[in-house]
């Protein structure tokens, strides 16, 4: 049985260890990327893609409040929002998975961007 580290994402890799995922089988793992607007974006889509990324999906997220819901301080920090999706079939280690979100740090961070974490996608 694998072994993760004490922080978040370590403690995501245990927790899917723990509900019987196969932890050497490959998933395709999303790491978001927070953008302020659309120009910032696309600026970050081409850095990406420049430096050998390829799965890359820009989504925007306009918000919609639910019937009956009123605005909140939370929905008017986080809506509108544009977000960079980078893509990867892999094995989800705990070393690459770090080693991506700081490279992807590295690129975004200069143009206004920031790494926001990472999940399995939902298909």
């Amino acid at each position: 049985m694998h072994t993760y580290p004490d922080d978040s994402d370590g403690n995501v890799l245990r927790g899917m260890a723990e509900s019987g995922m196969n932890m050497s089988a490959e998933y395709e793992i999303e790491f978001p990327i927070t953008s302020q607007d659309e120009e910032m974006a696309k600026k970050i889509e081409l850095t990406l893609r420049a430096s050998g990324y390829k799965n890359i999906e820009i989504y925007f997220d306009e918000g919609e409040l639910a019937e009956g819901e009123e605005m909140t301080e939370e929905n008017e920090e986080f809506w509108p929002s544009w977000t960079v999706y980078s893509k990867f079939m892999m094995v989800p280690e705990y070393e690459k998975i770090i080693q991506i979100q700081h490279d992807l740090d590295r690129l975004v961070i200069p143009l206004g961007g920031k790494s926001d974490g990472w999940g399995l996608t939902q298909e």
